[in-house]
C-alpha cells in the first residue's frame, strides 16, 4: 500500500503533489494521512470474510470455520458483495429518482428549468412506444419519465428500459440463465432480504441475484438516471475548455460545484448571467466569478457548458489549500465529511444542499426545484461575500486544455457508426476501452488512470472516459487534441484527421451508461455479439459500493472487466473462480485483476488481439 511521501513522490498531477506539501507543513490531516493510520487494514475485511450482518457476530469466517449460524465463507463473501451492490444501485437510483421527479414539476411549469433535451425525450417516447402525434413535448416528458421511474421503482414485470436498450442477444442470455430484473427498487430490496440472517445460504443462487441486481443498476440507475439528465438538459455536445486546479484564479471569485445532482448546477450558472450578480461581484472588487466542478456534478456541467473541471474525488480536499476556493456546493454522494474540517482552517464555505447528505459543521440551505433560481442567487451570494475573507493563498499554475462532451451521438455524427467500425476492424484502430472509476488510496493518487491511459493510446487503443477516472485524464492534458502525438500511428492518424483526442470524455460515472450506447451501437453495425468484439472497461483505481453495479453493467453486456484494486473476494474460492473463469461460459466475459497498470495495460492489449483475431 503506498504511503503519503509515495503519492507526493509519484503523483502525476503536479497541483496535487504542492497542495499535499502545504498541507502537511501546516498539520493538516488528508485522507493519505488517514489511510496512512489505518495501516495495516484487517484482512478479514480485505478479502471479504468478515461477517457483520447480526449481533451473534461479528464473525471471522473461513474455508475451515463457520459464521456462528452455520453459514459458510462463500455465502459471507458474495452477501457482502450482494449488499454493496444494491447500495450502488440504491444510490445511483436516488439521483435518478430526484432528476425525473424534476423532470416531472418542469414539464409542469413548475421550475424556473427549461427542457433541453427535446431530442432524447422525443427518442425515448418511440423507443417506449408513448404517443408523440398531436402531444406538447410536455405531456410526452411527462409519460417518458413515468416509464424510467417504474422503472426505479416498480416491482412486477420486466424493465422497459433493457427491452428498449440492451441487443436481442443479452437479453436472450439474460433470460436463458434467469436474471431478467423487475426494477431497480424490487433487486435492491430482494438483495438485502436474502442476505438477511438465515435467508439464503445458497452462494450460487446469491450470485444470480447479484448479476439481476446489475443489470437493474445498468439500466434503471445508469441509463435511467442518463436519460433523465438529458432530457431535462440536453444531449452533450464537444467542445473545448481548460481545467485543473490553475484555473483557480487570485483575482476571481471561485465557487465550486460538487457531487452527482447537476440540477443546482445548471440553476447556479444561469444565475450568473443575473445582472444582480454581476454587479455584486463588480462591488467586492474582484475581476470575475468562476464556477469550476469536482467530481461528477462537476463533469455534467463541463459536459454541457465546458465549467471547467477541478478536480476528482481523491483531489477535494488537496483543493481547498489553495486558499482561493470561495465555497464549494455539494448535492449528494462521493463528499469526504473531511472537507468541513479543512475548510475550517482556510476561509471557504461548505454548503450542503441534499437532506440525505448532511455535513456536520456545513451551512446547509436545502435545494428545492421549485425554488431553484432563487436559491442559486442565495448561494452565489455567500460566496461572493466570502471573497473579501481570504487569508494566505497557495495559487498552483497545473492546467490543460481538453475537449469534452463526447456522446455516443456525438461519436456517430464525427465517425459515422459504419466508418468507425470500419476503422477497428481494419485495426487502425485496435479496439475501445473504458476507463472508469474512482480514487483510492490504495493507488498512487491518479497514477493508474494517467499511466494505464497512456500506455493503451500509444498501442492504438481509442480510450472513453467517465467519472473520476476523467478528471485524472483531463489535468493531464490526454482529452486535448495535441495528445494524439504520444499515440500509435493509426490512432494519431484519426485523431489528427477528425481534430479528436485519443481519450474521449463522455461524462460523469452515470455516463458509463453512454459507452454501453457506443458499444452497443457497434455491436450491431458489426453483425457481431458484444463478447466477440475488441472492447474492454477498466477501472484502476475503484473504490465506492457503486463499482460494483458499474463493473456488473459492463460485465453483464458481455464488457471484460479488469480491475486495479482486487475486490473483497479472496476468501472464497468458489466466488473467485466464478467471477474470473466460469462466469466468461455464461455471459462471455470475465473480471481480471492487475494492480500494476503496466501489466493492466499488456492484458487488455492481449485480449483485443485475441477478439480481432477471431472476427
Amino acid at each position: 500500500m503506498p504511503t503519503k511521501n509515495e503519492v507526493i513522490e509519484k503523483t502525476p498531477d503536479a497541483a496535487s503533489k504542492n497542495l499535499l506539501k502545504v498541507l502537511s507543513e501546516k498539520g493538516i490531516e488528508t485522507v493519505f494521512d488517514r489511510f496512512d493510520a489505518q495501516q495495516p487494514q484487517c484482512t478479514f475485511g480485505i478479502d471479504g470474510s468478515c461477517c457483520r450482518r447480526c449481533n451473534m457476530g461479528p464473525c471471522r469466517v473461513s474455508d475451515k470455520r463457520k459464521g456462528i449460524c452455520g453459514t459458510d465463507v462463500d455465502t459471507v463473501v458474495i452477501s457482502n458483495l450482494l449488499r454493496w451492490c444494491a447500495a450502488g444501485a440504491a444510490a445511483h437510483g436516488q439521483r435518478g429518482i430526484e432528476l425525473l421527479g424534476i423532470l416531472r414539476f418542469t414539464a409542469e411549469w413548475k421550475t424556473s428549468f427549461k427542457i433541453s433535451g427535446e431530442k432524447r425525450i422525443r427518442e425515448l417516447a418511440k423507443k417506449f412506444r408513448i404517443r408523440s402525434r398531436g402531444r406538447n413535448l410536455e405531456r410526452i416528458a411527462i409519460d417518458v419519465a413515468d416509464v424510467l421511474l417504474k422503472d426505479l421503482t416498480g416491482g412486477s414485470g420486466e424493465m422497459r428500459s433493457p427491452m428498449a436498450f440492451a441487443p436481442k442477444e443479452r437479453i436472450d442470455t439474460w433470460r436463458r440463465l434467469g436474471i431478467l430484473p423487475k426494477g431497480v427498487s424490487s433487486e435492491v430490496f430482494d438483495a438485502l432480504a436474502r442476505t438477511t440472517v438465515g435467508t439464503d445460504s445458497d452462494w450460487r443462487n446469491l450470485m444470480r441475484q447479484h448479476l439481476r441486481t446489475g443489470i437493474a443498476y445498468c439500466f434503471g440507475s445508469y441509463f435511467g438516471t442518463m436519460f433523465a439528465s438529458d432530457c431535462l438538459f440536453g444531449i452533450p455536445t464537444p467542445a473545448k475548455t481548460e481545467v485543473g486546479t490553475g484555473m483557480l484564479k487570485e483575482d476571481i471569485i471561485n465557487i465550486l460545484v460538487h457531487g452527482h445532482l447537476p440540477p443546482l448546477a445548471e440553476a447556479i450558472i444561469e444565475a450568473l448571467d443575473n445582472e444582480k450578480i454581476k454587479r455584486y461581484v463588480h462591488n467586492t472588487g474582484a475581476k470575475g466569478i468562476m464556477v469550476g466542478g469536482m467530481c461528477c456534478t462537476g463533469l455534467e456541467v463541463l459536459e454541457r457548458h465546458s465549467i471547467p473541471s477541478i478536480t476528482n474525488m481523491g483531489g477535494q480536499e488537496l483543493v481547498i489549500g489553495t486558499g482561493l476556493i470561495d465555497a464549494i456546493v455539494v448535492d449528494t454522494q462521493c463528499v469526504f465529511p473531511s472537507i468541513v474540517q479543512i475548510a475550517g482552517c482556510f476561509h471557504t464555505k461548505i454548503i450542503t444542499t441534499c437532506e440525505s447528505s448532511r455535513i456536520q459543521g456545513a451551512l446547509h440551505i436545502p435545494f428545492d426545484p421549485l425554488h431553484a433560481d432563487t436559491i442559486a442567487e442565495n448561494i452565489l451570494e455567500i460566496g461572493i461575500r466570502n471573497f473579501q475573507n481570504r487569508g494566505e493563498i497557495y495559487p498552483q499554475t497545473s492546467k490543460a486544455t481538453a475537449i469534452s462532451g463526447f456522446s455516443s451521438e456525438a461519436i456517430s455524427e464525427i465517425f459515422g457508426f459504419d466508418n468507425l467500425w470500419e476503422m477497428i476492424r481494419s485495426g487502425r484502430i485496435r479496439g475501445l476501452a473504458a476507463l472508469v472509476g474512482c480514487s483510492n488510496p490504495k493507488t498512487i493518487y491518479d497514477y493508474n488512470h494517467v499511466t494505464l491511459a497512456e500506455q493503451l493510446i500509444r498501442n492504438d487503443v481509442l480510450v472513453l472516459t467517465c467519472g473520476c477516472s476523467a478528471h485524472a485524464l483531463l489535468k493531464q492534458g490526454l482529452c486535448a487534441q495535441s495528445a494524439s502525438e504520444i499515440a500509435g500511428e493509426g490512432l494519431k492518424d484519426i485523431c489528427q484527421s477528425y481534430k479528436i483526442p485519443p481519450v474521449l470524455h463522455m461524462g460523469s460515472c452515470i455516463d458509463n451508461a453512454r459507452i454501453l450506447q457506443l458499444f452497443s451501437a457497434l455491436a450491431q453495425k458489426a453483425n457481431y455479439p458484444l463478447p466477440r468484439l475488441p472492447f474492454a472497461a477498466c477501472a484502476p483505481e475503484w473504490s465506492n459500493e457503486k463499482s460494483i453495479g458499474a463493473g456488473l453493467s459492463f460485465l453483464t453486456m458481455g464488457i471484460p472487466v479488469f480491475l486495479g484494486v482486487k475486490p473483497p473476494t479472496g476468501a472464497s474460492l468458489n466466488v473467485v473462480k466464478f467471477l474470473t473463469n466460469e462466469i466468461e461460459e455464461e455471459l462471455g466475459a470475465k473480471y481480471t485483476t492487475h494492480p500494476d497498470p503496466a501489466l493492466m495495460a499488456e492484458s487488455v492489449i492481449a485480449f483485443m488481439d485475441e477478439k480481432r483475431g477471431k472476427l
